[in-house]
């Protein structure tokens, strides 16, 4: 599935917060977010998840299970 399909597919599910859309559409920080997600390459994104968990693990943070 493409990813812009993602974003205009996605709806917020009723009488619940969702912290990126209200029930119209995607709110306006999270705009910024997504545009960037869209310019990345998929090699460029694996690289910012590898540093992330990197990152994570020399801060002592293993909530996530990295």
């Amino acid at each position: 599935m493409p990813f812009s399909s993602l974003v205009t597919d996605y709806k917020a599910p009723p009488n619940v917060w969702d912290e990126m859309c209200d029930q119209q559409a995607i709110r306006n920080h999270y705009e910024v977010f997504l545009q960037s997600l869209k310019n990345d390459s998929i090699v460029e994104l694996a690289k910012k998840n590898e540093l992330n968990k990197k990152n994570i693990h020399q801060s002592g943070n293993h909530l996530y299970g990295v």
